[in-house]
């Protein structure tokens, strides 16, 4: 067993408890549940170089894998941390991989977006850009990112701009928890780069935003037991 590891998992797991169980609390969350973006939670976050955990360090992040990335994945459910953290660190690592610009998580978060599943979206190309139209729903945070990452069916990733783009309009929903999950509808919008996405799974978005996801449950399950317990 790799003691080193485990001294880094812990050390990244009192980190995330420091920061988080002194930041979140049932008043931000309310906030987040009304709207409202924290900035300064996010700018702490950014300062501890969370959202590019797992980018290569060519593109300035950290070249963590996932399993690196556990005890962050976690917390965010442990916390239930009201920021899109998961999505940008997963946005930041599949851009990384695919050799495309990593936008500074300093200017906002990124959210992400798989092709299908729901979201039907049309692609044309135009020399060397790529036009994006059509709907996708359930966009977690859409509001508040400045880019989405697009896994595309034809084994492609592309960067969008969100922040006041041509081509793009947002209308805003909430999932039940009451955190952002928007639409986002595309007429002929132009991504800002685009490259094959160069991973070993057919739809990356949805494999490892399952697999953050997974990570996250785990987190509020011990939560929840924890509540329990002292209530019991």
């Amino acid at each position: 067993m790799n003691t080193d590891a485990m001294t880094d998992d812990d050390l990244i797991a009192d980190s995330v408890a420091r920061l988080f169980g002194d930041q979140v609390d049932k008043a931000a969350r309310e906030r987040a549940e009304t709207g409202v973006f924290d900035h300064a939670l996010w700018q702490q976050v950014v300062d501890a170089g969370l959202p590019l955990m797992l980018a290569r360090e060519a593109a300035g992040g950290l070249g963590q894998d996932l399993a690196a990335a556990y005890p962050v994945l976690r917390g965010l459910g442990h916390w239930q941390v009201p920021l899109p953290l998961a999505e940008t660190m997963l946005a930041a690592h599949l851009l990384s991989h695919a050799g495309l610009p990593v936008p500074d998580p300093a200017e906002g978060p990124m959210t992400l977006i798989e092709q299908g599943q729901g979201n039907a979206l049309q692609t044309r190309t135009d020399g060397n850009a790529l036009f994006v139209s059509g709907a996708a729903h359930r966009v977690p945070w859409a509001r508040h990112a400045q880019a989405a990452v697009l896994s595309l069916a034809d084994g492609r990733l592309a960067l969008l701009d969100l922040r006041g783009a041509p081509g793009v309009t947002l209308q805003p929903h909430a999932n039940p928890a009451g955190l952002p999950s928007d639409t986002l509808v595309m007429t002929d919008a132009r991504c800002t780069a685009v490259a094959a996405h160069g991973q070993p799974w057919r739809q990356p978005v949805w494999t490892l935003g399952a697999a953050a996801r997974c990570a996250m449950m785990v987190g509020a399950l011990e939560w929840a037991l924890a509540q329990t317990v002292t209530y019991a």
